[in-house]
């Protein structure tokens, strides 16, 4: 079980990386940290008891999914709302992840979720560690990310360069 507080976690850490200070090579002295929310879904139902799909969710609610996996107040343009949409997958009907940067939406049994949390976790700790070995923020890369796709949607496909620089 995770400590609710990051203070906590904090010294748990930092107790750890002196216990295998003597393995590490070229440590970063600075303490890297990502939020990163994940809403789960667990159970939902219809009145009549059934469970909705993953395309009724998405239907329903997909303007809210895209916002709060962006971390966004305001609506997403329809182009971006349907850019995050793409990237649902579902497996099963009633069964459905949407990720974003900010956070992602999981919609599963609950004894699912907690292997797609740990590899959301995973992917989370490698951007951060891809963002400290390239000394590239999370958010400028993030920013790279962005302007990429916009060239990949401005070429007929396979002509789009490299994304431009930053």
């Amino acid at each position: 079980m995770r400590p609710k507080s990051k203070k906590p976690r904090k010294i748990c850490c930092a107790l750890a990386l002196e216990r295998f200070q003597p393995a590490l090579i070229r440590p970063s002295p600075k303490w890297l940290d990502e939020d990163y929310l994940v809403i789960d879904i667990q159970s939902a139902n219809h009145d009549d008891g059934r469970p909705p799909t993953a395309e009724e969710l998405l239907r329903q609610y997909g303007d809210q999914i895209t916002q709060l996996v962006r971390g966004e107040l305001t609506p997403l343009s329809a182009t971006e709302r349907d850019e995050i949409l793409r990237g649902a997958l579902s497996y099963y009907p009633t069964d459905l992840i949407v990720v974003g940067w900010a956070a992602a939406l999981v919609y599963d049994k609950p004894d699912a979720t907690s292997a797609i949390i740990d590899l959301l976790e995973y992917a989370n700790t490698q951007l951060l560690e891809f963002a400290t070995t390239t000394k590239c923020s999370p958010a400028s890369f993030r920013t790279s990310i962005a302007r990429w796709r916009a060239a990949k949607a401005f070429f007929p496909a396979g002509a789009c360069p490299a994304a431009p620089a930053a």
